[in-house]
């Protein structure tokens, strides 16, 4: 057997793996989010759109501050989504546009951590559950990973 090929198999097993929890867990907290209560919060930082990464250029990365108070301790955080920052293109500008219109949001915080909150329980990342490019993501090296096992099977039997 090739130990190259199984190493390369094991390695895109375990980036396909990352993916799916990565997409999962944003799934659960967007799930979980929308059951947490809500709290009034005061934007800290104006909201501001800026690109994502290079090979996603469909998609930019929302940026906003806010502060809110729960049972007298006063929190900070920027977090937008259940699954981060970045949101299609349009999408984050729209929320971006209706964060500058308003001086306090909305705000949904864990009450088991208050300091753990998010503006918008749902996720719009790319590697969110719903996005083809997560199933890409995690179907390729799946894919990739059994063409490996398979070579390496057959130059074993040799």
């Amino acid at each position: 057997m090739r130990p190259l090929a199984w190493g390369a198999a094991i390695l895109l097993l375990a980036w396909s793996a990352g993916f799916a929890l990565h997409a999962v867990g944003g799934a659960q907290v967007a799930r979980a989010a929308e059951a947490w209560p809500t709290v009034t919060a005061t934007l800290v930082e104006r909201a501001s759109v800026t690109p994502g990464p290079p090979l996603l250029p469909g998609f930019r990365r929302l940026y906003v501050a806010y502060a809110y108070e729960v049972g007298g301790v006063r929190y900070q955080n920027d977090r937008v989504w259940s699954d981060g920052a970045l949101a299609p293109t349009a999408l984050a500008q729209r929320r971006a546009r209706d964060l500058h219109a308003a001086p306090t949001v909305s705000v949904r915080y864990d009450p088991e951590h208050p300091g753990t909150s998010l503006l918008f329980p749902e996720a719009h990342g790319p590697l969110a559950a719903s996005s083809p490019l997560a199933w890409g993501a995690i179907a390729l090296p799946l894919l990739l990973a059994a063409v490996l096992i398979r070579s390496a099977r057959r130059s074993g039997d040799r």
